[in-house]
């Protein structure tokens, strides 16, 4: 890091600078205005902004910015790298092509199966990085109580508390279980009250809570939130003083609904910023990053400017780190990009922390690598590798006709519904109906070998054959698959057992397409090209199964989640998420 002493020796022009963009359109997220100037860094710093034609020496790298405009370097309010399916240094390599320079993560996934070694083994990588990153201690792992479901590891308020103390740690990551906040749970609440004695952020995370629920819960100081899905929502949410981070992931688009309230309702953007949340590795790679979010939102009519404020400043004020980074401005982290078209968003040059790392949508650095311990690579401990009958759904009635609760997943949404369907039981099995688009679903316990398997159906997949299983299960991550056979269920599923973590795909009893996701069953060391392709050739295979789904193997990844409503699997069984607690599948007829 540059001294400030250099710094200072720079901006009055007794030390040359390092790096100088000339005569670009600064975008100035502070006054939300534009200016032609010039800009010089020294070190990771900015030194001045104006004239700057006396800081440039013979070592000094100039960069002509004429006819671009600078931005401040794009900043993801909130994400889950695992989610990518990329290492952290794979995830940069991806990303800050598009400007993307500073991110807010929160690793809960590899929390919940490695513990506060899978979040020592995220800081120690971002470390090494151009990239900013803003780790988040996971406020829940498990997402919910473990009697709903078992996961890797169990981070108390001590554990909490511990790492939140460390500099490494920007704050306190989404307090999924609102229900135990509202409900003044002691252990969950020790946690959120750690994280403000040491004037540290807490996120939120607090899908359709309104009125006198929602105001409780923000009692807790728990401010942000990016699990807002329609626009009513959002402007309630940012009147009572929330910042609310209007999200465009790969399952879950919220953005347009969230920025066309708060367009009509004409309210300031100050409080909203925008977040991937979860993005698959081939929208990533093929897509782009925040970039796509700032392009979405200025197609939504809002000035680019307010957009980039959105992506930049906002996030940086929450967070409480506006003092360091998120504007173009002296002694500020010298986060740039330069873009020549404002309504299109097209990124030509990123500067992070002082150096010009991409051009033109490549990187042009090599970036330091990380080798994940032999520890990430050992996390499929399953008991026993479920056959057909393990998965079965059995009944006292032998032959017959009961109703049974089943998951209706929604496109693009976490969000699920709790339907009642009439099913046929044949030999005392309770029979999926894919004509119908009722599949099997498993939950297969994969961390303490405990041997639990949660069983059910669902509905929206809409795949008349085959199976595909995942040991993406947010947020336990177990193995989760749904099926037209439980002969093809159970094939993937022991597929993905022997890979050591993945996904993949079975028809008629044998795999058809895999991909291996070794690092604690997450993610994988390739590069992200090869992971994105990798990714695009298995969903082709799922896209010739037949499904509606935008994405169905991120809906199904949700799939266990059981602190979004309305009915969830998890190993320990079907889950109402209303009352929290596990139900029978079967309610009539058995």
């Amino acid at each position: 890091m540059t001294s400030i002493a250099e710094v200072i020796k720079t901006a009055l022009g007794k030390e040359k600078a390092d790096l100088v963009i000339r005569d670009a359109e600064v975008i100035d997220v502070n006054t939300k205005t534009i200016f032609t100037a010039s800009i010089a860094v020294k070190g990771d710093r900015i030194a001045r902004v104006g004239d700057v034609k006396d800081l440039i020496g013979e070592g000094t790298l100039v960069v002509d910015g004429r006819g671009l405009y600078a931005a401040p370097g794009f900043f993801d309010a909130h994400m889950h790298v695992e989610s990518t399916h990329l290492t952290l240094t794979s995830f940069a390599e991806a990303a800050l092509p598009h400007g993307t320079t500073s991110v807010v993560i929160d690793p809960h996934e590899i929390a919940n199966v490695l513990g506060l070694e899978g979040v020592d083994m995220v800081v120690e990588e971002a470390k090494k990085l151009p990239l900013t990153v803003y780790v988040m201690m996971p406020s829940c792992v498990p997402a919910a109580s473990p009697d709903l479901e078992t996961s890797g590891a169990i981070l108390g308020s001590k554990e909490v508390g511990d790492k939140l103390l460390t500099p490494e740690i920007a704050g306190l990551a989404e307090v999924m279980n609102f229900p135990s906040v509202l409900a003044c749970d002691d252990e969950v609440l020790k946690k959120v009250e750690l994280a403000h004695a040491l004037k540290k952020p807490v996120d939120g995370h607090a899908p359709l809570l309104r009125g006198a629920e929602l105001d409780a819960y923000l009692s807790a100081l728990i401010l942000s939130d990016h699990e807002t899905v329609s626009g009513e929502e959002a402007l309630e949410k940012l009147r009572k003083g929330m910042y609310v981070a209007a999200r465009e992931g790969t399952a879950s688009k919220n953005l347009e609904d969230i920025l066309r309230a708060v367009k009509e309702a004409r309210i300031d953007t100050r409080h909203v910023m925008l977040a991937t949340d979860d993005l698959s590795p081939v929208d990533l790679v093929y897509e782009g990053h925040v970039d796509v979010l700032i392009r979405k939102a200025v197609e939504l009519g809002f000035d680019p400017v307010e957009a980039i404020q959105m992506a930049t400043i906002n996030t940086a004020t929450y967070l409480h780190v506006d003092w360091d980074i998120g504007s173009i401005a002296p002694g500020k982290v010298a986060d740039i990009v330069l873009v020549d078209d404002l309504e299109k968003v097209v990124v030509r040059r990123v500067v992070a922390k002082g150096v010009v790392v991409a051009e033109d949508g490549r990187l042009i650095i090599q970036l330091p690598a990380y080798e994940y311990p032999k520890r990430a690579y050992r996390t499929m401990n399953v008991k026993k590798v479920p056959d057909e009958n393990d998965l079965a759904v059995r009944v006292g009635l032998k032959e017959g006709i009961v109703k049974a609760r089943v998951i209706g997943v929604l496109d693009r949404s976490l969000l699920t519904q709790s339907l009642t369907k009439e099913l046929e039981v044949r030999d005392g099995v309770v029979c999926a109906n894919p004509d119908e688009d009722v599949l099997y679903a498993a939950v297969v316990e994969r961390h303490q070998a405990t041997g639990n398997v949660g069983r059910g159906f669902a509905s929206g997949f809409g795949i008349p054959k085959g199976a595909l299983a995942s040991s993406i299960a947010h947020d336990a991550h177990n193995v989760v698959g749904v099926g037209a056979s439980l002969k093809d269920l159970a094939t993937a599923i022991a597929q993905v057992v022997e890979m050591g973590g993945g996904i993949a795909v079975s028809i008629n009893g044998k795999v058809v397409a895999a991909v291996e996701l070794p690092i604690a069953g997450l993610m994988t060391p390739e590069d992200p090209l090869t992971t994105a392709e990798q990714f695009l050739r298995l969903s082709e295979v799922v896209e010739s199964l037949g499904s509606p789904l935008t994405d169905p193997l991120m809906t199904l990844s949700f799939m266990s989640l059981c602190v979004i409503p309305e009915l969830k699997l998890t190993d320990k069984g079907l889950v109402d998420v209303s009352a929290m607690k596990i139900v029978d599948v079967v309610v009539e007829g058995a």
